[in-house]
């Protein structure tokens, strides 16, 4: 049942690895042009479609320029044309329409005038996806919409017994041609199916002229899949329905919900408990900081889109691409997800260049001033060994005392937005891990920053006006990773501990007191571990502490230890209570969405995972203190989380020996969009980024494509078992 949780049940069995593989005879068809080439080649020559695909391949493609001849590529056929006399001739293509949802843009993935390599291979038996509980309507492809003949159409279940078609749930809807108003129009139909549900389709076309006679039939199956789509491209009244039904999850209690929704509901403090037991935990981080970051928050995510649907089964959760805000110039303050009818704006701070002072802001302005969201508060922890600070469910290191939701936004120079260039360049990895590891920062973490933020850079300024710290540019940067990554790193190496039961001031925020505590004999370690932050300035991680200058060491201690360190802390997105923050849901579907963009072209030359926690990248707390032990080393635990055959831990049950869900590698093998057991219960809608006008993703993954293609024929064409070896060489 924890399973079904994540994947879909239906494919739960039949959840396997699939290499990525193209028959002479797919390549042959869904590329004619290819066949016209054989005349310029030498008579005697051997040819299969393979080497012709490499072949002219290596003719379109040229590394140095940014154009890969795209419309060749990915348009190979020419659109046939539907006139009066290819109708009444019978002639009608295979496949001319889709179903498509009511409001919404046609998925490309059924269009065969569109030969291109980023489709789900799963899709490929069917004709169209049917969006559980959501109005479908048909639609005919671009190159034949002036049709004026009258399509029927007639969608059936075959949830019968053996699959059978169940003839008194069938729903009929046709598509005619208005001869006064000169558009067409079309009739719905509406299913209450859920993922990997499928349907019969009959379609006849009847013509125009007498309104009788039936030109062409043509039966299909159909499949039932939720779409995820772009957050700015829902309708106004989905739009508003899933904001709707994500506040629920924050007004409505576990016990009422499950009654209400069913055992598939679960609100946000179930959800929260969840993601910060996993990342807050005191040896190590779970879910976060290594292989294992993207799989386990697809999981995640899942739950999540799941409670929605528990409420309103016509829902998909939307994405979030912030690279569209940075192609327009917009800071995440700016971005439409952040408006007030979204997700609620963030305050500025007094000085934007500053970030949120004591001097010149209060800490309660960080909360969500404005939509659902105004002035949510934030949830008090329920593990005892994570109570500390003002026992709000933030990371033990995070002495937040704002009672809200927090979001402190800032303008730094050296965080920005994940932009199109970030994203294209992740792409261009060919081994699997690199990816993920890579994917948790620039591509993506930068957001949690953005929204997240920090309060209290002012606190440093003693620091640097006497030389501790060497220029503002440091300032900036120690106070954005202070509580976030340097104080829970003390913590994780104990360090420091934070003191516990520390009171909120009632009448003002800005007055609470809470610190961190060392033990003499810790002090040097700690010193040694901020001294160890020190980066040159031709270093990507500069930092400048003047290490070298008198009294540095005595000033980082009485700054740490007791002192105002405590004062300088985390906005929620920004560390393990982040789900608390309903934009937390929507940043982590784009790097699916990369994943699977890379996976169609061609995946990568090596998929396979880190096993070997401390001579490779398995974690970044890949050496870890342990209580029992007393002292820190590579433990076996230290990395948990981010290994293939990982899972959640526990949170409702509280005990860290005992697990939840799925593996990554299970997870990893229910999202390859190239097997065609793809088990996850949505698509996304397309792989295109038209507003990233200086990169070239269809031309970067048909390139990725064409490599893996080489590596697979070479591979079959010198061995037996040619994919068989391909999967060991990964």
């Amino acid at each position: 049942k924890m399973y079904e949780t994540f994947v879909h049940p239906k494919q739960i069995d039949t959840v396997v690895d699939e290499e990525m593989h193209m028959s002479d005879e797919d390549i042959e068809k869904s590329s004619s042009w290819l066949k016209s080439l054989k005349v310029l080649l030498p008579s005697t020559a051997i040819v299969t479609a393979s080497t012709l695909f490499i072949f002219v391949g290596s003719i379109l493609y040229n590394s140095s320029s940014k154009n890969i001849s795209s419309s060749v590529v990915f348009n190979t056929k020419e659109a046939p044309t539907l006139t009066s006399d290819v109708v009444s001739s019978g002639s009608t293509p295979s496949q001319y329409f889709m179903l498509k949802k009511v409001g919404y843009n046609n998925i490309d993935y059924f269009d065969t005038t569109i030969d291109s390599v980023l489709k789900y291979n799963f899709l490929s038996d069917y004709m169209s996806i049917i969006e559980p509980s959501s109005d479908m309507e048909f639609k005919l492809y671009d190159a034949y919409k002036s049709s004026q003949n009258t399509f029927q159409f007639e969608v059936c279940p075959k949830n019968g017994r053996n699959g059978g078609i169940i003839e008194s749930e069938c729903q009929i809807g046709s598509r005619s041609y208005n001869f006064t108003t000169l558009k067409a129009s079309s009739s719905h139909v509406n299913f209450n199916c859920n993922p990997f549900d499928k349907f019969k389709l009959t379609v006849k076309e009847i013509s125009y002229v007498d309104g009788s006679t039936v030109l062409s039939t043509l039966e299909g199956s159909l499949i039932c899949m939720y779409i995820r789509r772009e957050l700015r491209s829902l309708s106004s009244s989905d739009l508003t329905t899933v904001i709707e039904t994500m506040h629920k999850l924050w007004t409505t209690s576990e016990t009422e919900g499950v009654a209400k929704y069913g055992e598939n509901f679960h609100n946000i403090t179930y959800l929260l408990r969840f993601h910060h037991f996993n990342a807050a935990d005191r040896k190590t981080d779970h879910i976060h900081n290594g292989n294992g970051i993207l799989m386990q928050h697809v999981k995640f995510t899942n739950i999540f889109e799941k409670s929605l649907q528990s409420i309103n089964p016509a829902l998909s959760l939307p994405y979030w691409d912030f690279t569209i805000d940075t192609a327009e110039g917009k800071f995440a303050n700016e971005s439409f997800a952040l408006s007030p009818s979204i997700f609620g704006h963030m305050h500025k701070p007094k000085s934007f260049e500053d970030g949120f002072t004591y001097d010149g802001d209060s800490i309660v302005h960080g909360a969500i001033p404005d939509g659902l969201w105004k002035n949510y508060k934030s949830n008090f922890n329920v593990f005892a060994d994570m109570d500390y600070a003002y026992g709000y469910m933030r990371g033990p290191w995070n002495l937040n005392p704002n009672p809200y939701v927090s979001r402190y936004s800032f303008n730094f120079s050296m965080y920005k937005m994940p932009s199109c260039s970030d994203h294209f360049s992740l792409m261009q990895y060919d081994d699997l891990m690199t990816f993920f590891n890579l994917g948790e920062f620039a591509p993506h973490g930068n957001v949690h920053i953005l929204t997240g933020g920090a309060y209290g850079c002012d606190m440093f300024q003693p620091l640097l006006k006497k030389g501790f710290i060497g220029d503002e540019y440091s300032l900036q940067k120690l106070c954005i990773s202070w509580s976030a990554v340097i104080m829970k790193s003390a913590y994780r190496y104990h360090l420091l501990t934070p003191q516990k039961d520390c009171v909120v001031n009632s009448e003002d925020v800005n007055l609470s007191e809470c610190k961190y505590e060392c033990k003499e004999s810790d002090k040097e370690a700690l010193y040694e571990f901020i001294s160890s932050l020190a980066a040159a300035p031709d270093d990507p991680g500069y930092l400048n502490l003047n290490l070298d200058k008198a009294g540095s060491k005595e000033a980082w201690l009485e700054f740490i230890c007791g002192g105002n360190g405590g004062k300088v802390f985390s906005g929620d997105n920004f560390e393990s209570a982040s789900p608390i923050d309903p934009i937390f849901w929507l940043i982590h579907p784009p790097l699916e969405r990369l994943l699977h963009a890379k996976f169609m072209g061609g995946g990568f030359l090596d998929e396979s995972w880190g096993t070997d926690a401390k001579g490779q990248n398995v974690c970044i707390t890949a050496k870890c203190y342990s209580e029992e032990e007393g002292r820190s080393d590579y433990f076996d635990d230290c990395c948990y989380g981010h290994f293939e055959n990982d899972r959640l831990l526990d949170a409702v049950s509280g005990d860290r020996t005992k697990y939840f869900g799925p593996s990554n590698a299970q997870t990893l093998a229910a999202t390859d969009p190239r097997s065609s057991r793809y088990a996850m219960p949505y698509v996304y809608d397309d792989f295109s980024w038209d507003h990233c006008t200086e990169q070239d993703f269809a031309g970067l993954l048909y390139q990725s494509y064409q490599k893996k293609r080489r590596m697979l024929w070479y591979n079959n064409k010198n061995t037996f078992n040619g994919v068989g070896l391909v999967k060991r060489s990964l």
